[in-house]
């Protein structure tokens, strides 16, 4: 049985700390294979980095562990749940988890059909700043969740937007062929 985890965001942009989350969760075991879903579009923001420009920048790390999965667009919708749904067809005899930031947490429970989420799927969780993510766990009623040993990124894409509209330097907070994509569109 694959072990599959689940790792979807805007990456918009994709920044080093997303491939150190990515690397890490890999390099500890916590899965054999990664998806990577950049996502089409969201309920509660505007994504400004258009969704063709943000895959090119995922297919940069993309190889036989990393998978970047773009079926997203054609699908008629882009929750969480159908989309692993989706994955389980492509997929069968594995079992995914899902990972997560910390600050995820706080509006979970708005996600579609978040309960059967927290009941099929273990999750992988980041540490964002000083959330406290066992006290949100336990309101969740969430037993099997692993927090990921990480050296915690202080990035975030929208610091790096904001550095963009604002001159300043980006060029050590993603990698280079990302930083080539974007400057050349």
């Amino acid at each position: 049985m694959n072990n599959i985890a689940l790792y979807c965001g805007s990456f918009s942009p994709l920044h080093n700390g997303h491939i150190r989350i990515i690397n890490e969760v890999l390099k500890q075991g916590l899965a054999d294979k990664l998806i990577v879903v950049a996502t089409f579009d969201y309920w509660n923001k505007k994504i400004s980095i258009p969704y063709e420009l943000r895959l090119k920048c995922l297919k940069t790390i993309e190889d036989e562990n990393i998978i970047i999965d773009d079926d997203i667009k054609d699908s008629s919708s882009s929750s969480t749940y159908e989309l692993l749904k989706r994955l389980e067809k492509k997929y069968p005899n594995s079992q995914f988890k899902l990972v997560l930031g910390a600050d995820n947490l706080a509006s979970f429970s708005l996600w579609i059909n978040y309960k059967y989420l927290l009941e099929h799927y273990p999750f992988v969780i980041m540490k964002r700043n000083d959330y406290d993510i066992e006290s949100k766990m336990k309101e969740l009623n969430k037993k099997d969740y692993v927090i990921l040993d990480c050296e915690q990124c202080n990035v975030s894409s929208t610091f790096i937007r904001s550095n963009i509209n604002n001159h300043l330097l980006i060029k050590d907070l993603l990698p280079e062929k990302v930083l080539k994509i974007l400057k050349a569109n």
